[in-house]
């Protein structure tokens, strides 16, 4: 939680990159991890954890298109919608 705190202030608030390390590095160190340069650095860590997810979410919402919406966890709206499209799915969540 202290990390993507750190993240959201040195992006929202601060109006730093997240596409830089130093920038990573210190919302680690705010958060309380000391070193964090050896895991940022590893491009390999995690790499198959998230490829995993990504497959598995891809199954689980019968992804088709992009962008995709998840609304409350059970509406799915593929690709690029009309507003109407998102009005008839938050009248269903009353």
């Amino acid at each position: 939680e202290k990390v993507v705190e750190s993240l959201f202030k040195a992006y929202f608030e601060e109006n730093r990159s997240l596409g830089e390390q130093t920038v990573l590095e210190d919302c680690a160190s705010r958060a309380g991890y000391s070193d964090s340069s050896g895991f940022l650095s590893n491009s390999e860590l995690g790499k198959h954890e998230v490829k995993d997810e990504m497959q598995q979410f891809g199954r689980d919402f019968q992804c088709t298109g992009v962008p995709m919406f998840i609304i409350d966890g059970k509406f799915v709206l593929n690709g690029a919608q009309e507003s109407d499209q998102f009005l008839r799915v938050f009248a269903k969540l009353g």
